[in-house]
Parts: C-alpha cells; structure tokens; sequence
C-alpha cells in the first residue's frame, strides 16, 4: 500500500492497519542493572521537537508529505507529546453531548467532517540503534487516528485515541537519518464513538517511543493470582508468550514483608505457563496495598538478554451472597470520576500530576476511581496498585450524542453502537486493547464497557467478552438504564444521579443485583450538598455499595486575558461553539490543582471511622474498614473551650476490628468547671507516616458540644444618649456611634471611637449570587421575586420605644412585588451598650415563593478585612453540607473567604456561627449570638451582584468594600445534579415566618 486511503477514515470497520496485536503495559530491560537504573537500552523515546504542519482541514492538508524527500523547509515545530490547540494550532473545543461539528456539518456515522477536521502532519528523524535486529513504535495515545510512515512508505492505521498503536518499522528502516511521517486526523470514523464529556483536543499527547525484540523477547505475561477459601493458601499463575530458541527463563516472586521469594528456572518455549503456590498470602487491598514482586529474566548461552519486574497483587473480587466483596469482605466504593487533565498540558499530563493526584484522593479518604470515559496513562494503574485505590477501567467509548438531545432520550438508525454491525468489531477492539493493556494490575476490579452509549447486542458482546477472558473482575455498563434489552451486560445496577429516595424505591423492587452509582453529587461549583445522604445509605443497605462523584478535577485551561492577566478559561471562551461553557467545572480540585473546600465535606463523608460523642463524654467509634484495626492509628481527645483547644490527649491504644463497634466513656466531671461553651473533639490520626501524609495527620472525627456553663456574669453600665431628629435616630456612647435613618428605616452609621465602618446603609437581603445548581434547576427564574426584594423594600413607618434603661425602634417595611409579606426591624440598645437587632420576616400566603435566604447585608470598607469567628469553619459550609466542618475560633483575611469556582457564584457562608468581628486591626465591629440562637455569614469583597454579573474571577470588580452577609439561613446548594434537581426540602426555606436576631458592638 503506498499511500493511505483517505475514504479509510469515515470507514467504521477500519479501525487499525498493519498494528501490533495489543498486550500488557510491561517496561523490559536488556538487564537487571538497567532496571536498577531505570535505563532502558531496548527503548529510546522519540519525545521532543518534530516539525510540524497544521492543517484546518482535509483539503488543505500537504500533497506528498508521505514522501521521503519532501521539503520541510515552511514548517512549524511542535512538542511531543502535546497536543496541536495548547501549542497555538487551532483552538480547544468543549462540548458535552453535542458532537463537535454540529451544527458545521451534518454528518452521520459513517461520514467525517470534511471542512472541519483539523489535520496534523508530522515528521521527526532518527537514526537506527546499531544493535537492534528490528525496530517497532509506540503511539501511547493519539487523538483521534493516525498514519504511519517511514522513508516514504506506508506503516500502518491506528484509531482509538487512548490505547497504544505499535507498529514494525523494520521494513523500511535505514541504517542513518530514517524520515518518520504521522499525520493525526482530529476527526475520523472513531470519533463518533468518542462523544465524552471533556475538552475535544488533537495530536500525539502521549508518550512516542522505538522499541526492538531482542531474539530472545517476551511478547505478553499474564497474571493470575488464585486464593482459597479461607485466604491461607494462594496462587500465582504466569502465562508467558515468548520469542526465541534455545533460552533460560527465570522467575522469581518476592514476598512484601519479608522480601524472601521462590525461584524457578526452565527452558523456554513460545508459550509457558508457571505457577507460585503461597502459604498465608499478604493480600491486596486499597487499605493494605501488599505487592509482590515477580522478576521475569530471559537468558541465552548464559548471557541475560532480557530482564523486567511486576508487582503483583493477590486479591479476589467477586459478587457473594448478592454483593460485591473483596477477600471475603463486602465493599464499599467511596469513589470519585477522574479526567485525565492538566491545566496546562490538556490530556498531555505528566506523572508528577497523576501522582499528586491520587494523593490528593488517599488524603481524603477516596479509595476509588473510575477512568472516566476511556483508559488512562499506564502510569495510573501502577501507581494505584502501590498506593492503594480501588479502579474502574472503562473503554473508550461515548456515543451520547447519537441518543440524546435536550435531555431527551432516543433511537433510530444513529444511534451507535447499538445492533449496528458496522460498528460491533471496533468496539470490541477497544475493549480488548483496554483489557490486555492493564489486566496484570490488581487496582482494577471492574471492566466497564463504556459510558453513556445506550445499550444493544455490541455492548452486550463486548460485556461477554470481558467475562471470558478475564473472570477475576467484574464487568459494568451504566447504560442499561436507558435500554434493558440486554440486561445482563453489567454484573451491577449502575445508575447515574439518582437520588436517595429513588435508589430506595429501586432496590425494593430489584435486589439481584449490587447497586452502585457510577456518577453522583454532581461538583460543579458550590456543590455536593446532601452528599452525607448517600454514604449514609451504605450503612443502611447491604446492595448499596457506594459511588463514584462527578468529577475530580475542573477542566480549564490556565489562559491569558485581553488585559494580559492569567485566568482558568472554559468552554467558550476560546470562540469555540457550540459549547457547553463551565459545565467543565465539576471538579473537587481547581483546575490549577487548588482544592476546593468540597473535599472537606468529601473526606468526612467518606471517613474510615464514625465517631459519635454523647453529652456525657461516651464515644462510639465505628470501624468502616475492611481489614484495618483502630488500633493501627492514633485516638486523640481535644477539649475546647469557646471554641479554642485547652488540652489534647492521646486516648490509650483502642482495638476495633472491621467493622465492629465500641464504646468508651470520658470522665467529664472536671469539665464542669469550667465556663464558657464547652465541646469536645475526637480526632483517629496516622500512627506512622505513608506515601501520601505524615504520621498525626487525620483520617476522621467527631465533636459534640456538651453545653455552656455560664460563670457570674458582670453587668456594665455604660452610659449613651439618643439624639432623635424627624429624620435619624443618632445613639451616641463614649467609643461608638450608631445612626438609624427613618427614611430607609435601616442602620446607616456605625462608627468607632470616631472611624466610620458602613460604606453604606445596611440592606435587608433575601438574595445570593446563583450556583451553578441554582442556574440548573432555574432558581433565578423561580425565586427571582427575592433578589430586588432587600434592595428595594420601602420603609412604611417606624415606632421609638424609650424606656428607662433601654431604647427601641422598630421599623416596618414593604417588598416589591411581595405584598404578602412584611418585615419589621428593630434595634434596640441597652446600659449594655451593644446594639439588638432584630429582624421578624411575616408571610401572610405560604405560597409565596421560597426564600434563598433571610437576612441583613452590611457593606463596610474594605480596611475592614480582618476576620475572625466563631463558628463552622475554616471552610464554606451550608445547611445541606456542614459536615467535616468543625467548630472553632477561626482567623483569617476577607479576601480569602472567597472561593474562586470557575464561574463566580456564592460562596463563604459560614453556619451555627456565635460571633464574628471585622477589624482593620485597630478598630472593628462585632456581632454576636443572642438567646443562644446561631446564624450564619459570610465575608467577602464583593456583593452578591457583583459576583453574579461576573463570568469569571477577573471580571469581578477592584474590591473597596468588605461585604458582611447575616443571616438566619442560607438554602442548601444541592448537588443531586447541575441540571434540574432541586435542594432537598429539608434546606429549603419555605414562606413561613421567621426571625434573626443578634448583638453588635463596636471596639
């Protein structure tokens, strides 16, 4: 063939030419020492700078470039790996469902675009490894196909943007200066089937490397590891296919503590089969990730030829008595999706970055991963097996766009993959590059056929096809949710978002199946709010195994502005359309590898150990592991005092085995004795230091408060006078100055020791800058009425109280467009000197639309930007999500309270707060509790317009105001979905009656 065949691209059962039958990720050495080394002589990577020529579409793409002596002399250059659109060819393209070219083209399977497909020519040159009898290639990945060429001649075809293409360069190979020739096609026949949710890029962003087979070769190893019943005796099985006459293999497998191990040595043939037989294994577990180590050499005429080393791990994974157990024990998947992603580099992300990654999940508690929606780098699944996480890998495969539109589903003869014959031998392909690739790692206990390609007879055969090769994992599909025709292509019901309720009423109805949710608590921006109902569900129903959020990482790229500053771009803001914006950004982790405060909410939630504490000091601790002691961390107790730690001790070593309770009873007697607010916090650390945190870092904990004990308070007198005029109310003290204006009937004053604090007069508020969920589900729309409502309420009247030590003024007022309701607010001051204010909300019709929330805005300047509370902190919580939030004295600056979510929403709120104080370190205001009855606030730099009016951090104005919220409560943020789930009822605030109350003072 000497030139590739265009019409091959758009050809859905030409998927790979001439490429090398797909086997396991192994690195080979030519010797032990070079492994030591991590020095390769059988390897030589072709990263680095090639020439590089982009073309915007096929028609334009250069004539005779397959050519051995065609002129480069106008080219571009270009990294490798990387892709074309971070490297300034073409732009990045976000979009969800909707196929990239739509609506450019129309184009049907089996056709491509033709005016908007994006080609990459490039060359590279290198010379041949003198010692090498034969010379192959490696694409690690290649978005979205690629052709081969070598000194003009055709190699070969490759689609399937995230398995490898090796192909044999041998023919064609030259001793100096062979002429290496790729083209990368944006768009083929195989994009159809890669419709995911992600950044659409192009080009060799994976590693490229040569590679010989020495005469002596190992082509593929295969793992198996047997386990008996009661896990004391195990088996490793080696299926080994060689190359080569008249050679010596030896293989031993070490044991993980020990480092002992056993040998063998035979004479090799093409195929071998070996086996280790194990008296009382060290099993494999994300909670224990025990490996051996299994050194495979390949010798000839005495002389080591070739040489590599694997981990192994011995597990077994199985569904018993109807659910999912590993080694015995029933599961549970505290999971979370990962893209494969870097701000900078797109899909091009180095090891550095995968690494920091799953440290990032260890840390908090996340002991599963599905690689959403195609198989990642090798290097994730090794890391896994030696780190510890559980792994679902999934085919690259999405066809959603074929079957759904507007949330609508569909099927009619588009929709891929479906009974489509066409279609049935690349799919399979896929899944099988995915499976030979990995199958040696025992992180991976689930083969997923894909994501959200609807069902039929394709997915069911690739479903058959994992379960008869590979019977030591188990096989998933989502999709069966939208077509049961083929129900038994996934060994568990895996549904998407579905709520707490519904997951309930299914498993009442359907209990042969273990139930998991392969996505949910939707993280798109302020989120994951009633995330505690689920994994509280797993402790309630045996099926119910867990599930994976969505997702880990926002997708954004780190991007320049028009004004020349750095910003995280999203969907859009590059001109590509259509797109689908910030729906990018549903991640627990900034883009810029910054972590959201959600992954406080997710490690509690996900916490090894319950932990509850009673008023009289009885802890019960919960044991959610599966094979992991108490006694293997450390138990501290901290006692607080008004939210500050008086004394911490190390509780005497606890043993708690999996998944058993126990008790243990504090002396509190003491405690009495002290005054103030006093609670108390159990902390389970790290014994000993791991790979991904110091030992003493915490893994869980819980706190109660056990009351306050109020000592003789000290009544103070300080005197003030009130100066009323027809239109201010002036109350006038040695140190402060309050002015209330009967016109606004608000307070428009508050002055310390002569500096004033307000910027403006307070307002009444009923309003927060929407979430993501709130734009989902139409908030704006439906709760709009609130957010002029504080803005614009008129005062109506006011009525002054004086009395002998007291003074009050209660004003009444009106909102626009909210006849039904009224709202009076009082302040009051007293010998005390502090400011009562009051804030009564009467709704006379209950179908007054609900309210986001109920409360006062204070905008003072932005001096004032010294923070410190007493409250739930240090991160933003909500009624809907307070847990991991732990209650402290909590210190801090204005400007960090905000948190930047791609697309600028609420955020800062702070819940069952007692006290908070602004100051500009010398002067300040405080507002205080009153009858024991908490609120909420938050402090930023911006008002809640000015944060809703901005589409991204930049946008939001130069800050010269510190803005104070407080309020009664704040609504839930939700987070069932981004699309149309409402907050649950519970967080909602209804049309009812309510009443905030709380003391301010001056200092």
């Amino acid at each position: 063939m000497g030139a590739f065949d265009l019409n091959c691209l758009k050809d859905p059962t030409v998927f790979a030419i001439n490429r090398e039958e797909p086997c396991a990720s192994v690195e080979l050495f030519a010797s032990k020492k070079e492994c030591a080394l991590k020095k390769s002589s059988l390897k030589k990577s072709l990263n680095g700078i090639w020439r590089f020529f982009y073309a915007k579409s096929l028609k334009t793409i250069p004539y005779g470039f397959e050519k051995e002596d065609f002129d480069l002399q106008d080219w571009d250059y270009i990294k490798v790996p990387g892709h074309f659109e971070t490297q300034g060819f073409g732009k990045p393209h976000y979009t969800n469902t909707v196929y990239p070219w739509e609506p450019f083209e129309k184009v049907v399977p089996g056709e491509i675009p033709s005016t908007f497909n994006p080609v990459g020519s490039y060359v590279t040159f290198f010379d041949k490894e003198p010692s090498w009898e034969n010379t192959y290639i490696s694409f690690e990945g290649a978005d979205s196909a690629l052709v081969v060429y070598l000194n003009g001649h055709f190699v070969g075809y490759s689609e399937d943007s995230f398995t490898p293409a090796r192909f044999n360069l041998s023919p064609y190979l030259k001793d100096k200066h062979n002429r290496l020739a790729v083209q990368v096609f944006k768009y083929s026949s195989g994009s159809h089937l890669e419709d995911q949710d992600f950044w659409r890029l192009s080009g060799l962003f994976r590693e490229v490397y040569l590679y010989t087979k020495p005469c002596v070769h190992l082509e593929d190893v295969e793992v198996k590891t047997l386990l008996s019943e009661d896990f004391k005796q195990g088996t490793v099985k080696l299926s080994l296919k060689l190359k080569g006459e008249d050679f010596k293999l030896k293989a031993s497998l070490s044991d993980p503590l020990s480092l002992s191990g056993q040998d063998l040595e035979v004479l090799g043939k093409e195929d071998l089969d070996l086996e280790f037989k194990l008296e009382k294994p060290q099993l494999w577990s994300a909670e224990k990730p025990n490996l051996y180590l299994l050194r495979l050499s390949l010798e000839k005429q005495g002389q080591e030829i070739e040489y590599c080393e694997l981990d192994v791990g011995l597990r077994r994974f199985e569904i018993k008595d109807g659910v999912m157990q590993l080694n015995g024990k029933r599961i549970v998947f505290n999971g979370v999706n990962r893209h494969e992603f870097s701000s900078k580099g797109g899909r091009c992300v180095s090891e550095e970055e995968i690494l920091e990654d799953l440290l990032i999940m260890k840390r908090h508690n996340i002991n599963a991963l599905r690689t959403c929606h195609y198989p990642n780098s090798s290097v994730l699944y090794k890391l896994c097996d030696r780190i510890g996480l559980y792994v679902i890998d999934e085919t690259n495969l999405e066809t959603h766009g074929s079957w759904q539109a507007l949330g609508v589903d569909f099927k009619d003869e588009n929709t891929l993959p479906s009974d489509n014959p066409l279609w049935h031998d690349a799919v399979l392909s896929r899944g099988k590059a995915m499976l030979e690739r990995d199958k040696n790692h025992p992180s991976i206990l689930i083969w997923s056929c894909g994501n959200e390609s609807f069902g039929g007879k394709t997915l069911y055969d690739l479903s058959c096809y994992f379960k008869a090769r590979d019977k030591s994992r188990l096989v998933h599909y989502e999709g069966l949710f939208h077509d049961r025709s083929y129900n038994e292509t996934s060994d568990m019901e895996s549904q998407m978002y579905s709520t707490v309720e519904s997951i309930k009423a299914f498993l009442k109805d359907h209990r042969t199946k273990p139930f998991i949710l392969c996505e949910y608590t939707h993280a798109m921006g302020n989120s994951c709010g009633g995330m505690s109902l689920y994994t509280k569900l797993t402790r309630e129903d045996p099926l119910f195994q867990g599930g994976f959020i969505w997702d880990f990482r926002d997708q954004a790229f780190e991007s320049i502005n028009a004004l020349g500053k750095p910003y995280l771009a999203y969907g859009g803001d590059f001109g590509d359309r259509p797109s689908d914006y910030n729906f990018s950004g549903n991640g627990l982790v900034f883009a810029d590898n910054k972590l959201t405060p959600k992954l406080t909410l997710v490690k509690y939630n996900y916490q090894p150990f319950g932990i509850e504490i009673s008023k009289d000091g009885e802890i019960t601790f919960e044991n959610r592991l599966l094979f992991t002691n108490l006694n293997e961390y450390e138990v501290w107790v901290l006692t607080l005092q008004d939210g500050k730690i008086i004394s911490e001790d190390e509780i005497f070593e606890l043993s708690l085995e999996p998944g058993q309770t126990c008790t243990y009873k504090l002396n509190c007697e003491s405690l009495h004795s002290l005054s103030g607010e006093i609670a108390l916090e159990v902390s389970v650390r790290l014994k000993h230091d791991t790979v991904y945190a110091k030992a003493g870092s915490e893994v869980a904990f819980g706190s109660c408060v056990l009351g306050t004990f109020k000592a003789q308070e000290q009544k103070v007198s300080v005197p003030f006078k009130v100066i009323e005029t027809r239109t201010n109310i002036g109350i006038v003290g040695e140190n402060f100055y309050y002015m209330l204006n009967n016109a606004r009937g608000n307070l428009v004053s508050i002055k310390s020791c002569g500096k004033e604090l307000l910027q403006e007069p307070v307002k009444l508020n009923f309003w927060r800058a929407p979430t993501d969920n709130d734009v989902g589900n139409q908030m704006p729309f439906r709760l709009g009425v609130w957010k002029n409502a504080g803005a614009y309420s008129r005062c109506t009247g006011y009525e002054l109280k004086k009395e002998e030590h007291s003074v009050t003024v209660i004003y009444t007022h009106e909102l626009p467009q909210l006849p039904e309701v009224k709202v009076f607010l009082s302040f009051s001051i007293d010998e005390s000197g502090k400011l009562k204010v009051k804030l009564d909300l009467n709704c006379q019709d209950k179908k007054v639309p609900d309210l986001p929330e109920v409360g006062l805005l204070f905008r003072l300047y932005s001096a004032f930007d010294k923070l410190e509370y007493y409250g739930l902190g240090d991160k933003e919580n909500y009624c809907d999500k307070l847990e991991g939030s732990k209650l402290r004295v909590f210190n801090g600056k204005v400007q960090d309270e905000f948190v930047p979510y791609l697309k600028p929403q609420e955020c800062g709120n702070h819940c069952e707060t007692r006290y908070v104080s602004l100051s500009d370190g010398m002067a300040g205001m405080k507002v205080e509790s009153l009858d024991d009855v908490n609120f909420n606030f938050s402090a930023l730099p911006w008002s809640p317009e000015e944060i809703e009016n901005a589409r991204h951090v930049y946008q939001l104005p130069e800050s010269t105001t510190t803005v104070l919220k407080l309020s009664l409560r704040q609504m839930g943020v939700g987070g069932d979905d981004s699309w149309g789930a409402l907050v649950l009822d519970p967080y909602l605030n209804h049309a009812q009656d309510y009443s905030l109350s709380f003391k301010l003072s001056v200092f």
